[in-house]
């Protein structure tokens, strides 16, 4: 059950006269609910749910592409797969409830593998803003082109069929007698990404007689005027846990010991602050080099019989293509949409909300009670919110750029814990869109700030449908000039940060003090723990 303390409980064991420089939240918050000491609201699944039982790219399903011209050499890869509830329809309420008579649906993220000439680079100036903007608050000294890969045409043709259950590993044998069921081709295509996704419906009666953890099936995809099409086969399991409410992706993500050379502590921070207290349940973090592994196996291990917080592609674009893995070397977002396409495609299976938190200069806060675990409360009131007549695909999060400097801010702070916002207090003085919320029943494809309506697409149940959160509610906090290497970049965001702004010190004081309640809860008021 969930329990919420009150201003008595906060004050025991805090010295209300010590608060600390910098300020802590609004002691008017207290009057509300400030801690959550659990939670138990979860929603339920929508019926069975299935991911892939692995999606590491030595088992990730692949075959030769066979088209009009042969295919090539070209390869079809399924990047992630998963089964749950179909998105909502036009008409249907808004409000995500799970029901046992929505259809589940089959969706696979497929990459068309065919060596150089399938990748096209989106340079930033392809954007459909002025060029002249393109750069306007990117690292001066990194690339943000991306890897958009080659399509399927648009007369592909898609089936699926259900072969039937039975134990992981065994070996996937063929039913000549199952029915081959009709899907369709979801196309996006923007100067940002070309990806592709298969979508299956199915019904409900033929996943009801599988009382199996495993689940096989094969997908069919034919390119018109191709002979016999490819076949890719799935391995699906059960997904037994409840839903997650709220995980997070990274983009591909490099250069870890360059990053803790100047802030030892950057990566254990971001993920203790969003896991361990924001509410986040779970983090999908992707990197390019390799370079995060080590730092990332604490987080890999179930801590007390629990499952692990954190789930970690290590090297992300060579398991894709070995030309996208040559290319994330010079230009390393390459690859950073189909990070997001793997992620939104696994997570409708495992979570109620998906946000894109790019890397570790990004820090979300909700202004309005930033009390432990308190996340997936909010996320629950918001949804009380929504429309009935509009499926939201995801929430705007406005984000404000923090540059280095600001009163009681020292260069020396970076090496200490909670260094990225210990040493950042000055602020531009206006917020802007950074971060997607992702429905991901509802959102497909996502770049880095939205998601994206379906290529050639019409009628409302394919609608992008977007909602904005006030910045007094979530704010994501922009540490962009995080390194020394980007000092300045702050002016390149539309103006410079020079408003003074300390409010989130209580954060440092929080990860200095290891996470004990009665130590956050003391931070958060903005005092000192009482004497003994």
């Amino acid at each position: 059950t969930a329990r919420t303390l009150g201003a008595t409980d906060l004050l025991r064991g805090c010295d209300a006269s010590g608060g600390a420089a910098g300020g802590g939240p609004p002691s008017a918050l207290i009057a509300t609910s400030l801690l959550s000491v659990a939670l138990a609201v979860r929603r339920g699944s929508g019926g069975a749910r299935y991911v892939l039982c692995d999606d590491s790219s030595e088992f990730r399903p692949s075959a030769p592409l066979l088209t009009a011209g042969g295919g090539g050499g070209a390869v079809l890869r399924a990047l992630s797969a998963s089964i749950a509830a179909g998105g909502r329809r036009a008409g249907a309420a808004s409000r995500w409830v799970a029901s046992s008579s929505t259809s589940p649906e089959l969706r696979v993220a497929l990459l068309v593998d065919a060596h150089r000439f399938a990748m096209r680079m989106a340079a930033p100036t392809e954007e459909s803003f002025d060029p002249a903007l393109a750069h306007k608050g990117h690292a001066e000294h990194v690339s943000y082109a991306k890897c958009r890969g080659r399509g399927l045409p648009n007369s592909t043709l898609v089936g699926c069929r259900i072969l039937g259950g039975s134990s992981p590993g065994a070996a996937f044998g063929a039913n000549a007698t199952a029915a081959w069921m009709p899907g369709r081709l979801a196309r996006f295509r923007n100067a940002e990404l070309w990806q592709d996704f298969a979508v299956c419906d199915l019904e409900e009666s033929r996943l009801a007689v599988v009382q199996a953890t495993t689940l096989r099936l094969e997908l069919l995809v034919q390119p018109v005027a191709a002979s016999g099409g490819t076949v890719l086969q799935l391995e699906m399991c059960r997904v037994t846990r409840p839903l997650l409410r709220a995980s997070f992706c990274s983009q591909p993500l490099y250069g870890l010991p360059r990053l803790r050379e100047e802030a030892p502590w950057v990566l254990e921070d971001w993920l203790a602050y969003h896991l361990k207290h924001l509410g986040f349940q779970h983090a999908e973090l992707y990197d390019v080099d390799g370079s995060f592994a080590e730092a990332l196996e604490p987080w890999l291990r179930g801590d007390g019989g629990q499952d692990a917080m954190v789930s970690y592609h290590r090297a992300w674009p060579h398991t894709l293509s070995k030309h996208m893995g040559d290319v994330s070397a010079r230009h390393p977002y390459c690859a950073e949409a189909w990070a997001y396409a793997h992620c939104i495609t696994k997570h409708r299976a495992l979570s109620r909300w998906v946000a894109l938190l790019h890397a570790p200069d990004e820090y979300l806060f909700i202004r309005s009670n930033p009390s432990r675990g308190v996340l997936p409360d909010v996320l629950q009131g918001l949804e009380e919110t929504f429309p009935d007549d509009r499926n939201i695909a995801y929430l705007q999060v406005n984000a404000v750029s923090f540059g280095r400097g600001g009163p009681g801010a020292e260069a020396s702070q970076l090496a200490e814990r909670g260094g990225v916002v210990a040493t950042s207090r000055v602020r531009m003085p206006r917020v802007y869109f950074h971060l997607p919320l992702i429905d991901p029943a509802n959102c497909v494809a996502a770049g880095p700030h939205s998601c994206y309506a379906e290529a050639g697409a019409a009628g409302e149940d394919v609608d992008v449908v977007t909602m904005e959160v006030r910045p007094g509610i979530f704010l994501l906090h922009h540490y962009v000039e995080m390194l020394a290497a980007n000092r300045g970049r702050c002016a390149g965001l539309h103006m410079p940060c020079v408003v003074p702004d300390g409010w989130a010190q209580w954060a440092v004081r929080l990860l200095r003090g290891g996470f004990d309640v009665n130590l956050a809860m003391c931070a958060i008021l903005g005092t000192s723990p009482r004497p003994e």
